[in-house]
C-alpha cells in the first residue's frame, strides 16, 4: 500500500481543499493517533480534522484517488459559506463565548455523560441480578446468598422459595 499511497500525495501535493499525509503514530504523531482513535496500522482517516472517520474503501491507488477526488470542502469556523443557517448561528454563537464558557459548557456535557454512563452501568447490574432471582426460587441460594444478603433483606435470602411465590 506504501507506494499507492505515496503516489496519491504526490498527485494531491498542491490541491486547494484536500490535504493526503502521513502521520508517525510511534514519535511525534502519538498524540494526534491517540486522539483519532488508531489503534492498528496502516489506519486511514478522512473529514473534519477534530473527527476524523475510518477510511473503509481500497487501498490500491484507483481507490484512494477516485475517495479523494469525492472529498469536498467541510463547514467549519474557517469555512462558514460552506454552512447551512442552523449550523452558521451555531458556530457564532460558540464563537461569542468566552474560554470559561465554553470550558464550563463542555463540563456539564461531561458530566451528562458520566451520569448517563452510569446509569446505565447501573441498570446493567441490576439486570444481572434479575437473571440470579430464578436461581433463588429453585433453591441454589448457596452460590448467591451472599451477594444478596447486601441487596435485600435477609428474610428473603433465608426463605426465597416462599419470598418468590
Amino acid at each position: 500500500m506504501k507506494p499507492d499511497w505515496d503516489k496519491l500525495t504526490k498527485e494531491f501535493e498542491t490541491h486547494a481543499t484536500t490535504l493526503i499525509a502521513d502521520v508517525d503514530c510511534t514519535t511525534a504523531g502519538k498524540a494526534l493517533c491517540d486522539k483519532a482513535g488508531v489503534r492498528g496500522y496502516p489506519t486511514i482517516k478522512h473529514g473534519d480534522p477534530n473527527n476524523l472517520e475510518d477510511y473503509k474503501g481500497g487501498r490500491d491507488f484507483a481507490a484512494l484517488k477516485k475517495f479523494a477526488e469525492g472529498l469536498k470542502p467541510m463547514c467549519s469556523p474557517a469555512k462558514l459559506d460552506l454552512c447551512d443557517d442552523d449550523m452558521k448561528a451555531k458556530i457564532v454563537e460558540l464563537q461569542k463565548l468566552s474560554a470559561a464558557d465554553l470550558d464550563k459548557q463542555i463540563k456539564e456535557k461531561e458530566d451528562e455523560m458520566a451520569a448517563a454512563e452510569k446509569k446505565f452501568t447501573d441498570e446493567v447490574d441490576a439486570l444481572r441480578l434479575l437473571e440470579l432471582v430464578p436461581r433463588l426460587a429453585h433453591g441454589s441460594v448457596e452460590f448467591v446468598q451472599p451477594l444478596f444478603r447486601v441487596l435485600f433483606p435477609p428474610a428473603l435470602v433465608d426463605g426465597p422459595a416462599r419470598a418468590l411465590g
